[in-house]
């Protein structure tokens, strides 16, 4: 999985860093599916205000992407990266596949997760750049 250091602040002296690194556990050919934080909240909105469904029902994407490959795609989007992936010792207990099912979600809500992986990254990427740069002139 990627992660990024749970101690780590935009306002940390490493934080430029932190931002940009990657780390992948094992070989990184587990899948995993990823969504843009929207499209869950529009799922869960029409789940919260339908008039009988109760749920349980996934709102998940079930696109799968290699964790190797969604770490090479974020390095390629993140402007003037230099950034390497570092593999790390992979978790024992850590499933090969996660792929959601939300035909459930489909047909009772009529919802499905609409913005694609790649512009949901670059609007993760543009976001904390902003912040980053805003932290930077705020300290001049």
């Amino acid at each position: 999985m990627i992660r990024r250091p749970p101690r780590s602040t935009l306002s940390s002296s490493s934080a430029a860093s932190d931002v940009y690194k990657r780390q992948v556990y094992g070989t990184g050919e587990y899948t995993r599916s990823f969504q843009y934080f929207e499209d869950l909240l529009e799922g869960f909105w029409r789940l919260v205000f339908h008039p009988t469904e109760t749920g349980p029902v996934n709102l998940g994407n079930p696109e799968e992407y290699t964790v190797l490959d969604i770490a090479k795609k974020v390095v390629s989007m993140i402007p003037g990266s230099t950034s390497k992936i570092v593999h790390l010792e992979a978790a024992k207990d850590d499933p090969k596949q996660r792929r959601p099912d939300n035909s459930k979600a489909l047909r009772v809500l009529g919802w499905a997760p609409k913005i694609p992986v790649e512009e949901g990254f670059q609007r993760t990427i543009d976001e904390f750049s902003a912040r980053l740069n805003k932290q930077k002139e705020s300290t001049k």
